[in-house]
C-alpha cells in the first residue's frame, strides 16, 4: 500500500506499506505486543550485486570483507589480539 502522501514510493509484497515519500518497502510493519516485536513481515532481497557508488547499499559479503581486513590489521599490529 502506497499512501497518498508518499510520492515516489513503492510497496512490494503482501502487506507491504510505505511510510514516507521516496521509500521502497518489501516487508510489513513490525508490531509490538507489549512484550516483544513481531518481525515476521521482513523479507530478504537476494541476488544483489555489491554496492559500487557512495549511496549504494552494501552486501553482507562487503561487510565481512571489511571485518576480515580489520581483524588482519589488528592481529598484525597487535599480535596478542589475534583474529
Amino acid at each position: 500500500v502506497v499512501l497518498p502522501n508518499n510520492v515516489g514510493s513503492v510497496a512490494l509484497g503482501s502487506g507491504a506499506e510505505t511510510s514516507r515519500a521516496g521509500e521502497i518497502n518489501v516487508g510489513t510493519k513490525s508490531s509490538y505486543n507489549g512484550t516483544s516485536y513481531n518481525n515476521t513481515g521482513y523479507r530478504v532481497i537476494g541476488g544483489v550485486h555489491d554496492g559500487q557508488l557512495a549511496h549504494d547499499a552494501v552486501t553482507v559479503n562487503q561487510v565481512n570483507s571489511v571485518i576480515d581486513a580489520i581483524n588482519t590489521a589488528l592481529s598484525t599490529s597487535i599480535p596478542h589480539i589475534g583474529a
